[in-house]
């Protein structure tokens, strides 16, 4: 059991803003790595709207990460101790070109489902060229449109992190 969060929501992007610059953020939960942990062919549906969102800030394709969210649905961000509430619009556009290799790792997602519903927990580690910057955990849920999972809403907080030493991956 993991002590970091309560055994009940888990993945999520991040894009981040601190002092001005703009921090990207690359997913590595991989379909292959979803259905080793056991989830179930429903769940990685699930997890594929993120991953694809987390593929798509990678490549700082907007397109793709908007294709991934429903439109009017939001972002909530805590940083530093302060509330960022943003519409997916803003949150897309907070996607800018940058020379910093950024990697969000989600681990030990949990995705419960309901008919058209879901909801994913995941705790996080973010790295900033190689190095662990903060973590955290990031919550989605979706809903089920025409056949296909959208995310509807984004909340993620984090924590600082005092080390500069890198982490194995």
């Amino acid at each position: 059991m993991n002590e970091r969060h309560p055994p009940i929501l888990n993945p999520l992007l991040s894009v981040i803003r601190q002092g001005g610059l703009v921090l990207l953020l690359v997913g590595t939960l991989s379909v292959a790595t979803a259905e080793k942990k056991g989830l179930s062919p429903e769940e990685v549906a699930v997890l594929k709207p993120l991953q694809d969102v987390l593929d798509g800030i990678a490549k700082r394709d907007k397109t793709e990460v908007r294709n991934q969210l429903l439109p009017g649905g939001s972002a909530t961000l805590i940083r530093h101790g302060k509330i960022l509430q943003l519409s997916f619009d803003a949150f897309v556009d907070r996607i800018r070109e940058g020379p910093e290799i950024v990697e969000e790792r989600i681990h030990d997602p949990l995705v419960l489902i309901d008919d058209d519903i879901a909801v994913i927990w995941a705790p996080y580690d973010f790295f900033i060229n190689g190095v662990v910057d903060h973590r955290g955990t990031d919550i989605v849920h979706l809903v089920r449109q025409d056949g296909h999972w959208l995310i509807a809403g984004i909340g993620d907080n984090s924590r600082k992190i005092s080390s500069s030493k890198p982490l194995d991956k």
